[in-house]
């Protein structure tokens, strides 16, 4: 049997033998660890991660984003850093890849890495420090008179989108619950008898209860009522094309 030969990933200090098995074993040590590691990751820091790894995978010229995960654990601290040096400078040369996107990945980078670290896979941290990213987000919302206004106008509405978006306004403005929350939010944490939602809050694990006002526990019923499909999400969809499916908290924001 032939030795695959040696070669450099592009830009890369160190040599990359890609060997189809060697790091990649189901019954390895990285991968198991790996796939107890992200059980705590929400799906969309997980998807971020994955996407990450993937292009790491790619600049190592590896197979997957297991063999990459392999293929570092095998390196020194001073090897790591070279190489995360390295790719971050080719995320730079394409214009597309803006600051805030290779900070992401260089999380990415740095997230699975501290995994491997805490279960003693590796001894080392990425210290390279990610492109300053300057915020342009404008979160003063629309104001007061502008919600009092369209509120009063949906309520003289009854067709199924202006029911549905009023109790989307009434539990965003009234609970001040997040985009995201209420997307995630289920049939199931809905406990309008006691005027109580459950949540579960950015950054924590057990759920919280948010007091639902009158006049929004009024909204929510009547959107209830009426509410299309079988889905368990409480806000979904009223798009021909995904008609009863749950609201993204994108489509939250889209909606006009």
């Amino acid at each position: 049997m032939t030795t695959p030969k040696p070669h450099k990933a592009s830009g890369s200090l160190v040599p990359v033998t890609p060997t189809p098995g060697g790091i990649l074993d189901p019954k390895s040590r990285v991968k198991l660890t790996l796939e107890r590691l992200f059980l705590d990751l929400n799906p969309k820091t997980l998807r971020a991660y994955q996407r990450s790894w993937d292009m790491v995978a790619e600049y190592l010229q590896l197979p997957s984003r297991v063999e990459a995960a392999g293929y570092v654990t095998k390196l020194s601290g001073g090897e790591a850093n070279a190489m995360a040096m390295q790719w971050i400078a080719e995320l730079k040369k394409d214009e597309k890849n803006k600051a805030a996107t290779i900070a992401a990945r260089l999380a990415a980078l740095k997230g699975i890495t501290k995994r491997l670290r805490i279960v003693g896979l590796i001894t080392w941290t990425i210290e390279v420090k990610a492109p300053k990213v300057t915020q342009y987000k404008d979160t003063s919302g629309p104001g007061t008179e502008v919600v009092q206004k369209v509120v009063e106008e949906l309520r003289q509405k009854t067709d199924e989108k202006s029911v549905r978006d009023l109790a989307i306004i009434h539990a965003l403005y009234t609970t001040c619950l997040r985009r995201g929350e209420l997307a995630a939010l289920q049939i199931s944490d809905l406990e309008l008898v006691k005027n109580l939602i459950w949540i579960t809050g950015k950054g924590r694990d057990d759920e919280e209860s948010v007091t639902v006002p009158p006049k929004a526990k009024e909204a929510l019923e009547a959107w209830l009522k009426i509410r299309p499909g079988d889905s368990k999400a409480v806000f979904v969809s009223l798009d021909p094309n995904c008609h009863g499916l749950a609201l993204s908290a994108n489509g939250i924001w889209r909606i006009k």
